[in-house]
């Protein structure tokens, strides 16, 4: 082969690499921040006379699974000092959530959630509350080329109370935005939400739940659940431009004849 051959071979085998290259980058979906927590806190109480419970875990590893379970209960009664009535509370809790990236152009999220809690007041004028708590954001960058989505599963996030700090809700958002394009607030059995996400922007998961019943005298007893199991799935979709790339430099360079040399 010639040294005009090779240097035809030689540009072909270049024009491919950075043909790949740019297709490649360009149906890239890159994590860039995730938050996984999960707790659960009781509280039984009066006149001075408290019984309290809290534990939480939490993960900021970008991909992987992260669990949490946990169950336990609280009581005070009459018969202890500075105690001015009888109350108790329950709860337990167990969530999950994955974070899965196969491949550049594929995200996988999931989460799931199992919860309940009561809280009762006997007697007195006692306080209890229980409360399950979770929290499963994932922040994304879509890249050079938009990522169609695909949200599915079921959410019931119990009974909506009102009380401070009470917050039930899944979202896929634009942060810092109004841009929503899902937002899940109430109970729905067979989510199917799909679209597809623009290009080079930043976008979020943000799936929260935290369930809280409370009882006092006026209202001695309270008790609820609450569940989850979702999944979303993000796939980057190459625009014609950069499915193109590759293609079109491949074939102007593979029928383009290296020029004879000059006799």
């Amino acid at each position: 082969m010639n040294f005009l051959g090779k240097q035809y071979v030689g540009a072909v085998a270049t024009a491919l690499v950075i043909g790949w290259s740019a297709v490649a980058s360009a149906g890239v979906i890159t994590i860039i921040e995730r938050e996984s927590r999960g707790n659960l806190s009781l509280f039984a109480g009066s006149g001075g006379a408290v019984d309290q419970y809290a534990n939480d875990d939490e993960k900021a590893d970008l991909t992987g699974a992260f669990g949490f379970g946990d169950s336990w209960d609280v009581a005070i009664d009459e018969s202890q000092p500075y105690s001015l009535g009888t109350a108790g509370a329950i709860g337990s809790i167990s969530v999950s959530d994955n974070v899965t990236q196969v491949s550049p152009g594929t995200l996988v999220l999931t989460a799931t959630r199992s919860a309940s809690g009561a809280a009762s007041v006997i007697s007195g004028a006692s306080n209890a509350s229980s409360t399950q708590g979770q929290t499963f954001r994932v922040r994304f960058t879509t890249g050079a080329d938009p990522v169609n989505y695909t949200l599915t599963g079921d959410f019931d996030p119990g009974a909506i109370t009102g009380v401070i700090g009470d917050a039930r809700t899944i979202s896929l958002r634009r942060p810092f935005t109004a841009n929503q394009p899902v937002l899940i607030e109430t109970a729905v059995s067979g989510i199917y939400e799909t679209g597809t996400l623009p290009a080079n922007q930043t976008w979020e998961l943000f799936v929260k739940m935290t369930d809280m019943t409370i009882a006092n005298a006026g209202s001695p007893y309270a008790a609820d659940t609450s569940s989850l199991n979702i999944t979303l799935t993000l796939t980057s979709v190459p625009e014609p431009a950069s499915a193109c790339l590759l293609a079109g430099a491949s074939w102007v360079l593979l029928t383009r004849k290296p020029r004879r040399p000059v006799k």
